[in-house]
Parts: C-alpha cells; structure tokens; sequence
C-alpha cells in the first residue's frame, strides 16, 4: 500500500506507535545528529597523543603511503606476475614506451582484476 492510499488515522497511529527517541541531557545537538555520537571538542587529550605518536611513526616509511603496482604481460591465468613496483616507476615504464603494447596491472595487496595500463593514471598516485 502507497502513502497516498492510507488515510490520516492510518499515518497518525503508525506515527505515534513509534518509539520515541530521546536526547540525553548534557548531548550537544550536533553529537545527537553523530551517527559515530563523538564530540571533538570533548576528547581526552591522552587518547589524541597516542593517535600522533601512531600517525609519526607511518611518516617516517615514505613507502607506506606509496601505492605500489604488479602486473603481467598476458590476460591469462597462468601468466607471471611482476612487481611490487613503484607508481613512479611504472609512470616512467609507461612514458618511455616500455609499455608499448600496454599491460596489465593491478595494486599489490588487492584481489581485484588486472586492468589495462592505457586506462591507469599513475601519474596520479605519485
């Protein structure tokens, strides 16, 4: 049944048979709208140290952050799989010509499929 076919009775009952949900005292609107129901201003600041200390040591690994690519020379399933190799490397693969024919390629640590380097941007993960 459509909304347009039930009457106002029908809606008003469905409506108030609803549990009602209930603000509790001392949320900040914005924290009841939250779905995560966190408030940044109100965090420990101990919490926050531990984050940063985290987030300094991924910093000094420059590789982390890097994306890294394999790839095969044939659309087979057998074929051999090379890599891990740098966006920067296979960026530079690409503009030399080297793949001239176009390969196939992937990022290292994905399950995806391969897909054709002529439809990969990898200027854009340097």
């Amino acid at each position: 049944m459509e909304v347009y076919e039930e009457t106002f009775e029908g809606i008003s009952f469905k409506i108030k048979s609803q549990a009602k949900v209930l603000i509790p005292e001392g949320t900040n609107d914005d924290d009841a709208l939250d779905m995560f129901a966190s408030s940044l201003d109100d965090e420990k600041k101990a919490p926050n140290e531990k984050k940063a200390e985290g987030t300094d040591q991924k910093k000094d690994d420059p590789m982390e952050d890097e994306v890294s690519w394999e790839f095969k020379w044939e659309d087979k399933e057998d074929a051999e799989i090379h890599g891990p190799h740098s966006s920067k490397e296979m960026l530079e693969w690409q503009e030399s010509g080297f793949f001239e024919n176009g390969v196939l390629a992937r990022k290292v640590g994905t399950d995806s499929s391969f897909s054709s380097s002529r439809r990969i941007d990898f200027e854009l993960y340097t």
